[in-house]
């Protein structure tokens, strides 16, 4: 009989996953800590991550940004991968607030609050994969 009860459950269980969008949004979240706070951060609620020496400047959704300590580098390894993109040596993106590619000698990416992000010519057809797959392109 507990058996039973464990295979239903189990049955349950696994059509409650299946009925979960893995592109719904990424509740996910990194901790980040700073010389004055240490913050947790739902990783849809970043926008982008900039290289800046061997520290990192991140960008929220509401426009505000702090500087870390972490490295471009890691962040890549801890962010998303079916959310974030490293367009260039200097910037990961988090392509659900890519508004659009522009093409006018260089590549950038405009994300939907108005930044505009370079994207290296070889990351390009990358990154356009990426956005049909996701299909948020």
């Amino acid at each position: 009989m507990n058996k039973l009860i464990d295979i239903q459950k189990s049955l349950k269980f696994n059509q409650m996953l299946s009925n979960i969008n893995p592109y719904s949004k990424n509740t996910k979240q990194i901790v980040v800590s700073s010389s004055k706070s240490i913050r947790f951060i739902r990783q849809h609620e970043i926008t982008y991550v900039k290289a800046d020496n061997c520290y990192s400047l991140i960008n929220l959704f509401d426009n505000s940004s702090f500087m870390t300590s972490i490295t471009l580098k890691k962040y890549k390894v801890e962010l998303d991968r079916r959310f974030f993109f490293r367009c260039n040596k200097s910037f990961i993106i988090n392509i659900q607030y890519v508004k659009e590619i522009t093409r006018n000698g260089n590549d950038y990416i405009i994300l939907s609050e108005g930044t505009k992000i370079p994207i290296s010519k070889r990351k390009l057809p990358v990154f356009k994969k990426l956005m049909i797959r996701s299909n948020v392109y």
